[in-house]
């Protein structure tokens, strides 16, 4: 007999058509990529269409020798998602104006003002 039941449990289980959801991809020990999705569709059976997946009610899944799971996506948890989206887009312009030698152009207390911010966050990790 084939299950027709809801199996989703935890927070999964309040899953809504229409919420949002962070779909994680784990390919290995340094590598993962997260993004914000929406719920398109759930089964009757609790399985869950979140972009171009159907996750099974655990919500992860094994495939291409990687995982893919979904994660709650509080208010709490967006808002941090968006701020570190922001830093790696600081970082990104910052490491190419490194690249492009920008750096060498800038003014002395442009530099110092770099400097003392680096040395703020250097200090705090040495101790």
């Amino acid at each position: 007999m084939t299950e027709t039941k809801d199996q989703r449990k935890g927070w999964l289980k309040d899953l809504k058509v229409g919420d949002q959801v962070f779909v994680v991809e784990l390919r290995g020990v340094f590598s993962n990529y997260k993004t914000l999705a929406t719920v398109e569709k759930i089964t009757p059976t609790g399985r869950i269409n979140v972009e171009r997946y159907q996750f099974p009610p655990t919500g992860s899944i094994f495939k291409d020798r990687g995982w893919t799971r979904l994660e709650q996506a509080t208010n709490e948890a967006i808002e941090s998602f968006y701020e570190e989206l922001q830093k790696a887009e600081y970082i990104r312009a910052i490491n190419k104006g490194i690249d492009d030698k920008l750096i060498s152009k800038m003014s002395k207390s442009d530099l110092e003002i770099i400097k003392k911010t680096f040395d703020k966050y250097i200090e705090t990790e040495t101790k």
